[in-house]
């Protein structure tokens, strides 16, 4: 920022538009503080190839020259001086006070090793030299700055990268290719820690969900492997596999216990690279399926998720989706699930694990039977996954998909409760954030329990789908941030699988809301 003399304000804007015009910044923007002669601006700066630095050269001089010369201003007014402004000092201040300024310093740091050239420099280049190229690298994030607001909230922030780090490193990889005895290490630290949950986008200034990019690593365009087009076609028996799996699993967990079978399949993830799951600490509670009587003429349309249709939403082992036809029977709202419901899935699960054209293709899938089931429309439909629920609704214009929380929210006047004296914790997830919905969660555990707790800020658990049981130390490190003054022994949530992520590296035993809500009606 620079000011000059208020009278001379008008005149200084219209010199700052001519230097823009001059050096080729047409999309510079002005702004400042009128009374006090006081100017700000921003304008893109393209580094990347030799006209764009002289232009921005020249812009420097300009400006130096227009705002001290012409104006006797100042080159800095409200921002610290930097790099940037380094080599004009002198200009602006005069030799004799500019020797004094370097006196003080030498005083106070002989050796030159506080913030060197970066307040005083003798080299009048020093704000040309070492320019940080951008190289564009993914559209999602090429316009970050890397300021790092994102940071604090990212879960794996302290164990590999944040989003600024993320985005970074891959700037970096395109001007110094990633040596392949690296590659491993990037792998994992870029791609293979990030949850892709996309909380960063509200933290970022200008909403960048790095979660995209990353995604875009995992991307296989031609999507060819015979079990994942085995699985879209097939998609009732992929759900029976991996319950078969589990139940599997369950049966020799029993012969040979837990920590036995965690042991076991944590070599089994190794050989194959982190894609098979480990055995969770307090193993798997398998939905078990259900038979409710369903109107013919629903006034909403319940969807189970593919989370709720493996496992169970408590230890009773009942699901999510049936809970929440039972809440609505209760409350006299008339439901049903659609009979082909075992054979559709809204495709996040291969998108996130970067089948993107199958992800797309199981989503349009369901959004045309939707479409039908609901009258093209009509019917709202009801999910209770809120992950699976904000992925549909980013393209759902034409239908009504609301998440069980908002659901159960709309109908709790028609239900009385009896609050239970045990402490919930509640933990809105990723997807519940950027929908807004957390507050109703809050709300509708209230109703629930006379004692809530959440965390200060809002988080991501770092469960990412299956990345809980595939890199637990994920989700370990994010809770490790923000989980020590939390006291309750039960936690809810409104997605299956972070609630497992959850309860795997916390000692709270969490449900879902729905299970909660359910309990808490009084009988």
């Amino acid at each position: 920022d620079i000011a000059v003399d208020a009278e001379n304000l008008a005149l200084a804007i219209r010199g700052l538009k001519d230097i823009f015009i001059r050096r080729n910044f047409n999309d510079g923007v002005i702004f400042g503080h009128a009374k006090d002669g006081n100017l700000h601006f921003i304008t893109s700066v393209d580094l990347d190839d030799a006209k764009g630095v002289r232009n921005y050269e020249g812009m420097m001089y300009d400006l130096s020259d227009m705002t001290l010369g012409e104006f006797n201003g100042s080159l800095k007014a409200e921002h610290g001086t930097g790099r940037n402004m380094a080599a004009f000092v002198e200009t602006e201040w005069g030799g004799p006070i500019y020797e004094i300024m370097w006196n003080v310093k030498s005083l106070t740091d002989p050796l030159n090793i506080l913030n060197p050239d970066v307040l005083l420099s003798r080299d009048k280049k020093i704000h040309m030299n070492d320019l940080k190229p951008m190289p564009r690298v993914h559209e999602e994030v090429d316009k970050c700055i890397e300021c790092g607001f994102c940071e604090r909230i990212c879960p794996s922030r302290g164990l590999t990268l944040t989003p600024r780090q993320r985005i970074a490193v891959m700037r970096e990889s395109k001007i110094n290719p990633i040596p392949e005895a690296d590659l491993n290490a990037f792998n994992y630290s870029v791609n293979e820690t990030c949850a892709t949950d996309g909380l960063c986008e509200i933290e970022c200034p200008v909403n960048i969900n790095t979660g995209t990019m990353v995604k875009s690593l995992r991307n296989d365009p031609n999507s060819k492997y015979v079990i994942v087009n085995y699985f879209k076609n097939n998609f009732r028996t992929a759900v029976s596999f991996i319950r078969a799996g589990i139940r599997t699993g369950q049966f020799f967990e029993k012969i040979f216990g837990s920590t036995f079978i965690r042991k076991i399949t944590a070599w089994i993830n190794s050989i194959f690279k982190a894609q098979l799951p480990f055995w969770p600490k307090n193993g798997f509670k398998i939905a078990s399926s259900f038979n409710l009587d369903f109107h013919p003429n629903p006034e909403y349309i319940i969807f189970p998720s593919c989370a709720s249709r493996v496992l169970a939403a408590d230890v009773t082992g009942t699901s999510a989706s049936e809970y929440l036809a039972k809440i609505a029977l209760k409350a006299g709202i008339k439901v049903k699930i659609p009979e082909d419901y075992p054979d559709l899935c809204c495709g996040m699960a291969f998108d996130s694990r970067g089948h993107k054209s199958i992800g797309e293709e199981m989503r349009m899938k369901l959004m045309n039977r939707f479409r039908n089931e609901s009258e093209m429309g009509r019917t709202p439909i009801v999910l209770d996954m809120s992950p699976c629920t904000q992925f549909l609704k980013q393209e759902a214009s034409d239908l009504t998909i609301l998440d069980s929380v908002q659901f159960i929210q709309g109908m709790r006047d028609r239900l009385e409760f009896e609050p239970s004296n045990e402490s919930i914790f509640v933990h809105p997830v990723c997807s519940s954030q950027k929908m807004e919905t957390a507050q109703d969660l809050i709300d509708l555990a209230k109703m629930c329990s006379k004692t809530v707790e959440t965390t200060v800020e809002p988080f991501c658990c770092g469960t990412g789908g299956d990345r809980s049981i595939r890199f637990p130390e994920l989700p370990q490190n994010a809770v490790d941030q923000l989980m020590d003054k939390i006291s309750s022994k039960k936690g809810i949530s409104s997605s299956r699988t972070c609630e497992l992520g959850l309860q795997e590296s916390t000692s709270i035993e969490f449900s879902s809301i729905e299970a909660l809500v359910y309990g808490a009606i009084k009988k």
